[in-house]
């Protein structure tokens, strides 16, 4: 688990180090990854970080208090846990670190989802900026304000590139009688 936000001059990659110490570096350019996913990852791990040192320390209630007694009873010479939020790289069932939470997460199962996969071809068939704006304000739920700050283009720019997807969208699926 992160203790300390990356570096501002660090941030043009992102490095993730899994459980078993290997270390993959996600560069922009490289097996699809942009440079909009590196600013997402990184903000993840920003709000990671935040949340977990800004709740590291909560006052406990009586029950949390008992619980950790008794914890601490059942484990002679060893300190029960004083952060309770689970991250990502939380380490789950055995102690060999051969799963995390992060590894877990799946998507639902839409393979047989005519309509995701009719979705996903149209996302496709989009412009890159088109795909990020979409991505960053339809699924991630970014504001207009917010996707051109990430992108770095203008909040004008951004809701041309809006209408632009919507009229794409209804274009296609007329088109299928969908």
């Amino acid at each position: 688990m992160k203790i300390r936000k990356t570096n501002s001059k660090q941030r043009t990659t992102y490095t993730y180090i899994d459980t078993k110490g290997n270390k993959t570096v996600l560069r922009p350019g490289e097996n699809g990854v942009t440079k909009v996913h590196i600013k997402l990852l990184h903000a993840a791990d920003d709000a990671e970080v935040y949340n977990n040192i800004k709740n590291a320390h909560p006052i406990p209630t009586n029950e949390e208090r008992k619980q950790r007694t008794e914890w601490e009873k059942l484990h002679p010479g060893e300190k029960a846990p004083a952060n309770w939020n689970l991250s990502l790289d939380a380490v789950l069932g055995d102690e060999d670190g051969s799963e995390t939470l992060g590894d877990t997460i799946a998507a639902p199962e839409e393979a047989d989802n005519y309509t995701v996969i009719r979705l996903r071809e149209i996302v496709a068939a989009m412009s890159e900026c088109q795909q990020q704006v979409y991505q960053l304000h339809y699924i991630e739920g970014f504001t207009v304000k917010e996707t051109a700050a990430i992108l770095g283009i203008s909040s004008p720019a951004v809701t041309k590139q809006k209408h632009r997807i919507i009229e794409i969208i209804k274009k296609i699926l007329r088109e299928v009688n969908f």
